[in-house]
């Protein structure tokens, strides 16, 4: 767990996708890791 300034808008990662894919990822959460990490760059060795 993180602190988020109450003022702090966060930003929906998952917005842009299409509902299908969106639902997709929200029923697996290694599939949602996994965007998540592609998303940001990540290369998972760090």
């Amino acid at each position: 767990m993180v602190f988020v300034p109450r003022k702090q808008v966060l930003v929906d990662p998952l917005a842009s996708l299409p509902p299908e894919q969106r639902e997709r990822l929200l029923r697996s959460e290694a599939r949602l890791v996994a965007f998540l990490d592609r998303r940001l760059g990540r290369d998972g060795g760090t």
